[in-house]
Parts: C-alpha cells; structure tokens; sequence
C-alpha cells in the first residue's frame, strides 16, 4: 500500500496505488458469519472518571509516557498542560468487554479513544448494541501496493566482498567518513561538513514507520543503537521477516533505515548514523488493507511516548481498489485522514514528523497522505544533480490549495544497503529514500539544538533552502541546507569533540561556527574536588571552526578524574555543549591521559604541537574608524619566516602577509583595519613550526 520506491534501472513507472481510512456504517444485508473481519470500534467516553491533575487516570497517562517523552513535550505545551484527555489510556473495562463478548483486540487507538478488532459479523452486530460503543466501522478491503516499480528490477548494483570496516561499537575513533558512492545524497544538504565536526546525530531518537526491518545481516546496520521495535501487524516486537511474511516484507524499510543508520567506510555512511532508533512494522506487504493505517496511528501513539524526536515515514494513502470509496482530492486537506490527524496531534505535542510526498509526478495535484498534513514535512525528490525535480516526485498543492511539498532531498540513484547480504550497497529511487534523508539531517540539527521545537526547527529549515523566497508545488521551499539551517538556529557548538593528552596538559579541540560575532568561547573546568569551575580561554586554530584549549595535568585534582563544559558566549546568544539553561549545569567526565576523538572528526587535522597555544599580542585590540591599523606583536626565537593571517568569524581568510626575513626576539608588524567590516577577527601567525593566535576585533 505505501512504500513509495522508484527504482532508477527501469526508466517507467506504473500507477500508483494508495490506501486511506474511510468511515463506513455497518452493512444491513446478512454476510457469512464464519468469515472475520475486521472492525474499528469507536468509544462514547473514557470512562466515568474525571481527568484532573492528581487522579488515578492522571497518573495512569503520565505513567503510559517516558521521560523523554515529557521533556520533549516541554517543548512545545505549557508545563500545566503536558496531558490531556486525549493522551489517556482506552478504558481497559470496555476492552475487557469486547474481549469476553468475542473480539480479537487488534489495536487500541487513545487519541481518537477507539480499538480496531476482528470478529464476525454477527458478533459485530451484537456489539453496536453496548452502551459505551459509539459507532462500529469496517476497515477497508485489500489495496494494491503503492508502487510496483520494483518489478524484475536488478537493484543490487554492487556488493564488496573486500575492505569491510571494523565493527563500530562507540562513537570516537571512526576517524573521518568515507562516504564511498553514499557521499552525493549526503553532500547535497552540505551533510559531510557537520559530520566532520562531529555532528552525527548522537542525543536524537529517530522512529521509522515501514514495511520492516532487517537489521542484523548486512555489517552496515548490525551496531544501529535501535532502542525499541514494534510489529503492529504481528502485534508482537519481531520487525524483521517472520514466518508467513512475504519475502519483501522487510525489504523497503530496510533500505529506508540503512540511508540513516547506515555505518561502513568506503560504502555507506548514513546520514545521522550515531542517533538513536525506534522501529515501527505497519505496512503488511501481501494483504495491503487500510487496516495499516490504523497500524500507522497505533505507531505514532507508540513512538510519541516513548520520547522519540522525530518520525519518519514512506508511506502514503489517497486511492482504494475499485470497490471502495476513494478520497476525494478535497478531501486531502491538510487534516481529514486518518494519518494527517495523527501526525498533526503528534506535532502539537513536540514530535517532528516527516513523510514522503509521492511519486505520481509530474502532474499536479498527486501528492498523497499524509504529505498533505498541516504540520507535517512533506518530501519532494531531486535529481543528483541537486537541482532538477525528479519526473515522479510528486506535486501539490493539497486540498486546500497549500504548496506542498515542503522540501527536497536527492531521490534518484540513493545508496543503501543490501538487507540480505552482510556486505554490499544497491541505488534505488522514490521519495520514500528522499525522506529519510531529510528525517536524518533533522537528526543531526536536534543533536546540536536539542531544545528546538518543531515549528521553529520547521521553519529554520524552510527559510534556509535553496528557493525559500520562491516556494512551488513541485519542491517546495527546495534543496536543504542543512549547516545555514542550523545557522538560523544560532551558534552551531558541536555535541563532538576530541581531546588527547599533550605532554603535561590535556588538549581538548572544539568545533564552534556561528554567524554571530563569537565573545567569549571558553572551558568551564571542574577538578575532582572543585565546587566552582575554572575557566580557560578557547584559541581559534587555522582550521576553520576548529578551537583548542589545554588544561595542565595539575588542574585534574588529585584523582586525575575531572569534568567539564563548554560555554560559548557571542554577540546573539549563549549555548553550552552538553546543553543546559540557566544554572542547571551539565558536565562531561574527563580523565588525564584519556583519548577521545568523536567519529567523522579526521585525526590527522588536530593539533598537536606543544606551544601552538601560544599566543601573539594585538595593540589595541578593539579599534574602530578612528585608527588605520592594529599592531601585533610577535615573540620570534631564530631568523625564521613567518606568516599573518587574519580570518573572520565564518572562517574566511580576508588578510594575509608573510615576512620573509624577521630579526630574532620581537617582531613588530601591523594589520590595516580601515577595510575590515565589524565583527570578530582571528589573528594567526606561522613561524618555525608554531602557530600562535590573537583576537582583533573591529567596531
């Protein structure tokens, strides 16, 4: 019904067939009673009880929803306002009843308080009859799939038996990625320039919705952090094949989860590999009824209380088989589905949900549910080439006549991996490979922004991308950015760092860029008896975003155990890193002599001269119109050439000067300023092997 896969090897595409809740009254003529169907069973009430703070029901839907959960709803819902009626659980006793009166529980639905059963139907008719029963609706019949692409098509297009990377089982020591032919799908959306300051997704909790999952067979996904899975059509937590499953079953949502989760050098490095993962199960390959969006529903309920950040779907509903009623285009509104409810009730609550718009291109009008949705991410698909739509991508508007979709990822040619081997990548097509992309790109914004709400991170990543100010039905806002995204956000201070230990002190290197004038970066450094931290000053570095600070061994406490955090102050906001407001104050442990290097940071760029914190002297050091020049003084040990250089807050080099023939001891050298813009200047100077760094700042 909705894998939404377009395989590029064949060049056509058939119809697309989709799926979509439809409310049906029961039927009066008599059917055969010993077929079961199944049921959607709509409840008048949750019960007699009143849904007050304090309460047994209160305290029973607090307990249904994690911690994680209510600090992402935080978020987005006044604190007094965390719970509502909708959040509370079914009435257990009106399932007990229903259960006892011979109906098989399927599902249990609490935001729109009904259960999805199967029985017969007479047993159905007897039910109509229950006082607390509202209304009694069959699920739909069985549904074509949504894509039928896939036909005959060769889609491994190569598999390496060689130069398999060792088994990853933490998050240091990856070194830098190796994207192998994954690398265009990551690079479009400016992805590698995050993960090589160690922005790999690590704090964000991602769920998938999808066929199933294959997970421990192909080396590339056999260490995903996977925190929960779920089968909702098994009702039981197996999302990989299980006996009687289609070959396929597990198929395209293998594929979906490897473009993200994906880990292996030279082959397939996924978009936010070291975030974390929740697996839905909720498309049934061979029977293809709507039941599945019930299925979708009962995942996002699922998914949403058990803390997850963000949902990603390739899945999508509009058209029935010919003897069920279709949506109406109308119809796709924006919040009449089933699943563009669900997914916006999930957004109110702090829950990002992103979905593929379809692959019905290039008509207008073919976008799909729950693409459709008020509040979702809709995902329209790219050419590699980053800028021509795909043919089948899609196109809006909705029923509304809101533009959709919202943005747009590479959706021609995706690597992922082969989820039947254990090594080896294949290319597929569709808006179902786009989507995940962009849910793994949120990923990453999250892990460096953590307290972002939906509608703010929405519109960061909206206003950022490639045609924000020219926003059509075919792309939507267009090509994300992902890093100018983050920018909007503010000061992107990464959540990776590496530090080492350099003879008698531990150096620690950061990555900071912003578009701020950056203040103060500095080192809040606790030692093992300490109850107040000391500060020590960040030194930017040549490379750019890079910066590098040493604590001596003798500030580690007796121990040798201390902890830390970082804290960078610029001319617009203040972030830390691990993130905190106020004085909630969160640390990181450290230990002297301890090597930490976050995967994607290459090793081979850091620091690791003695005296490269040494620093030059800049007189005055704040000038404005009134002067012409700064001067900068430089301590020179031997006749040696040295190099000047000046670079701005973004890490653009906008001045340089080398000397050739300096005399030893003290070099005096002056940097004009009248030309320099305001803002915040590095001073880096190169000479016999040190580098040394000042501040200059221009009013």
């Amino acid at each position: 019904m909705g894998k939404i896969t377009y395989f590029l090897a064949l060049f056509r595409y058939t119809a697309l067939v989709f799926a979509i809740f439809i409310v049906a009254t029961m039927p009066s003529v008599a059917q055969d009673s010993s077929v079961k169907y199944t049921y959607r069973v709509l409840f008048r009430d949750k019960g007699a009880e009143a849904f007050l703070p304090g309460s047994s029901l209160y305290r029973q839907t607090e307990n249904m929803h994690n911690a994680r959960c209510i600090e992402r709803r935080k978020k987005a819902l006044p604190v007094g306002r965390l719970f509502s009626l909708a959040d509370a659980p079914v009435y257990h006793p009106y399932i007990d009843s229903l259960r006892k009166n011979g109906a098989e529980i399927l599902l249990k639905l609490r935001w729109n308080n009904y259960a999805v059963i199967r029985c017969d139907s007479i047993k159905a008719e007897q039910l109509t009859s229950f006082k607390f029963v509202e209304k009694i609706q069959r699920t739909s019949s069985k549904l074509q799939r949504m894509s039928s692409k896939n036909i005959a098509a060769a889609w491994i297009i190569s598999a390496r038996e060689r130069g398999i990377s060792p088994v990853i089982q933490q998050q240091t020591a990856c070194g830098a990625f190796r994207y192998g032919t994954s690398f265009n799908q990551a690079a479009m959306l400016g992805v590698p320039e995050l993960h090589s300051m160690g922005i790999t997704g690590n704090g964000s909790l991602i769920g998938f919705l999808d066929s199933g999952f294959r997970r421990k067979t192909n080396t590339a996904l056999q260490n995903a952090d996977v925190t929960g899975e779920y089968d909702f059509i098994h009702n039981d937590s197996t999302t990989s094949n299980e006996d009687g499953d289609s070959a396929s079953q597990d198929e395209h949502g293998s594929f979906v989860f490897s473009t993200v989760a994906g880990f292996e050098q030279d082959s397939l490095i996924g978009i936010a590999p070291f975030a974390s993962f929740m697996l839905a199960k909720t498309e049934d390959i061979p029977t293809e009824t709507r039941i599945e969006e019930d299925n979708y529903a009962a995942a996002i309920e699922w998914l949403e209380s058990s803390g997850a950040d963000i949902a990603s779907s390739s899945l999508g509903y509009s058209t029935f088989n010919p003897t069920d009623e279709n949506y109406t285009f109308e119809e796709l509104n924006g919040h009449t589905t089933i699943t563009s409810d669900i997914v916006n009730k999930a957004v109110a609550r702090g829950m990002i949900c992103i979905t593929a718009a379809g692959n019905a291109g290039p008509q207008p009008q073919t976008i799909i549910s729950p693409a459709d949705a008020d509040s979702v991410i809709a995902v329209g698909g790219l050419m590699p080439d980053g800028t021509t739509p795909a043919a089948f991508s899609s196109r809006g508007p909705n029923g509304r006549g809101i533009i959709k979709p919202d943005i747009a990822a590479q959706a021609v040619g995706v690597t992922g991996a082969i989820h039947y081997q254990q090594t080896g990548v294949r290319f597929g097509s569709g808006t179902s490979f786009a989507t995940p992309i962009i849910a793994g790109s949120v990923g990453l914004i999250l892990s460096a922004f953590p307290e972002i709400t939906p509608y703010k991170l929405r519109d960061a990543l909206y206003s950022s991308a490639s045609q924000a100010d020219a926003k059509d039905d075919t792309l939507g806002f267009g090509r994300a950015n992902i890093p100018a995204a983050m920018l909007r956000l503010g000061t992107i201070v990464s959540p990776g760092y590496a530090s080492y230990p350099v003879e008698n002190s531990q150096r620690f290197c950061f990555y900071i860029r912003s578009d701020f004038t950056v203040i103060q970066p500095r080192l809040a450094w606790y030692s093992s008896d300490a109850v107040s931290p000391r500060f020590y000053s960040l030194k930017a570095t040549a490379e750019p975003y890079k910066y590098i600070a040493d604590v001596p061994k003798s500030d580690f406490g007796t121990n040798g155990k201390s902890r830390f955090y970082l804290d960078v102050s610029t001319s617009g906001d203040r972030r830390t890193m691990p993130y905190f407001t106020g004085f909630d104050e969160k640390t990181l442990p450290m230990t002297f002599g301890e090597k930490t290097i976050s995967c994607g940071i290459d090793e081979r760029t850091l620091p690791l001269a003695p005296d490269i914190t040494a620093s030059v002297e800049v007189m005055p050091n704040v000038v404005d119109n009134s002067r012409d020049h700064a001067t900068v003084t430089i301590p020179v040990d031997a006749d040696t050439p040295f190099v000047t250089e000046l670079y701005n807050s973004a890490g653009q080099r906008v001045w340089y000067n080398h000397t050739p023939s300096p005399h030893t001891d003290i070099t005096i050298h002056n940097i004009p300023t009248k030309v320099l813009a305001s803002g915040f200047y590095f001073v880096i100077v190169r000479a016999n092997g040190r580098v040394m760094t000042s501040v200059l700042v221009r009013m």
